[in-house]
C-alpha cells in the first residue's frame, strides 16, 4: 500500500488534511479532515472523513474458496513485513518498538493457535489445494493496517518528535504486531494443513 497527503498546521486553528489519497491492494481510498479549533464550552476535535473502492483482493476473502496453499502464505507474509516495516520507518528503528511489535506478534499468534483460529479450514491432499470458508476478517485486517498506518504518518506530520517518545511508539507498534500476529497465524495454519 501507499500514501499521500498534504497536511496544514494552523497554530490557532489546528490542521487540516487535504486531498489525502491511498492504493491498497488494488483499492483506492480517498481521506479528508481535520481538526476543530477549541473553545470555552468545547474541546477540540479531529474529524476524519473517507471514501474508497475495496480491493477485488479483500472482498475475495469473503467468500468461500478453494485456494493452493502458497498465495494465503505470501500475502500473510508481505501484510507481516509491511508491518515491521511501518514500525522501523516510523520510529526511526526503535528498539523498545521493535519488541513491543515483535512481543505483541508473538503473544497473538500463540493466543490464535490456542483458540484454534483459522477455524474450517481443510487441505485436498488431492488436488493440493485449500478449502477456505468465506470471512470479511482479511478485509478488516487490510484496511485497519493501512488505517494505523494512516494515522501515524499524519500525527508524525504534525509533530515529528512523537517519533521518540514512548506513549506513542510502543502502543501504535504493538498494534501493528497485534495485526500481524493474526496474518501470521494464518500463514502458519495453511503450512501446516499443507504438510500434515
Amino acid at each position: 500500500y501507499s500514501t499521500n497527503f498534504n497536511l496544514h498546521r494552523n497554530a490557532e486553528k489546528g490542521f487540516s488534511i487535504q486531498n489525502a489519497s491511498a492504493q491498497m491492494l488494488g483499492g483506492e481510498i480517498k481521506f479528508e479532515g481535520g481538526s476543530t479549533p477549541a473553545t470555552a464550552s468545547v474541546p477540540s476535535a479531529v474529524v476524519i472523513r473517507g471514501q474508497g473502492v475495496a480491493s477485488a483482493l479483500g472482498l475475495q476473502q469473503a467468500r468461500s474458496r478453494s485456494v493452493p496453499p502458497w498465495p494465503v502464505v505470501i500475502i500473510s507474509g508481505a501484510m507481516l513485513c509491511l508491518s515491521g516495516y511501518g514500525v522501523i520507518s516510523a520510529f526511526k528503528g526503535s528498539v523498545l518498538a521493535m519488541l513491543a511489535w515483535a512481543g505483541m506478534l508473538t503473544t497473538t499468534l500463540l493466543i490464535c493457535q490456542r483458540m484454534g483460529y483459522p477455524q474450517g479450514w481443510q487441505f485436498d491432499s488431492q488436488t493440493k489445494r485449500l478449502q477456505v470458508p468465506g470471512s470479511w476478517l482479511p478485509l478488516a485486517l487490510f484496511i485497519a493496517i493501512f488505517m494505523v498506518k494512516f494515522i501515524v504518518g499524519a500525527m508524525l506530520g504534525m509533530q515529528p518528535d512523537l517519533a521518540q517518545q514512548l506513549y506513542f511508539a510502543l502502543p501504535f507498534s504493538a498494534m501493528y504486531g497485534l495485526l500481524s500476529g493474526i496474518f501470521a497465524a494464518r500463514s502458519l495454519h495453511a503450512m501446516r494443513l499443507s504438510q500434515a
